[in-house]
């Protein structure tokens, strides 16, 4: 019963966008750490190459861990902006983040797919897609909350 009372309290505390300021970058970092282990694990554990073209024609090259740092830590912050905005601008703030945030993790899906690499690789990729999604949305909407007044 305390479980479900804790979470609703939670549901209805706001976002302050002054906690964004360093819950983002907060959790671009924990989003591209994150990304390394599983990262390091797929590679090491289930032998997954990372061999791709990083663009078009050009040769296969195993992907570079600082690659997958940045590309996680890019996400993160545009996406601490854009719950800002939502805040600002909209009535449902969370609701929405999490549902267009669920409409760009389907939407990244593309990128892996549509990659000349073999499927455990593609895989891989998603799998990293999926991480990063889970701790960006995960950290923005439950730090970046107001804390609770003492009363």
């Amino acid at each position: 019963m305390s479980t479900v009372i804790a979470s609703t309290t939670l549901q209805n505390k706001p976002i302050a966008i002054r906690r964004l300021v360093w819950v983002g970058p907060l959790a671009a970092i924990v989003a591209g750490a994150a990304n390394l282990v599983v990262f390091a694990v797929e590679k090491a554990a289930l032998g997954i190459s990372f061999i791709l073209a990083m663009q078009p024609g050009a040769a296969a090259a195993p992907l570079p861990a600082a690659m997958v740092f940045m590309e996680s830590v890019i996400p993160a912050l545009a996406a601490a902006v854009l719950l800002a905005l939502l805040v600002k601008f909209t009535g449902r703030p969370i609701l929405i983040f999490q549902i267009v945030s669920a409409v760009f993790l389907l939407g990244s899906f593309g990128g892996p797919l549509a990659v000349p690499a073999d499927t455990l690789t593609k895989l891989g990729l998603i799998s990293l897609h999926i991480v990063a999604a889970v701790v960006i949305v995960g950290l923005l909407t439950t730090l970046a909350r107001e804390k609770e007044s003492s009363r």
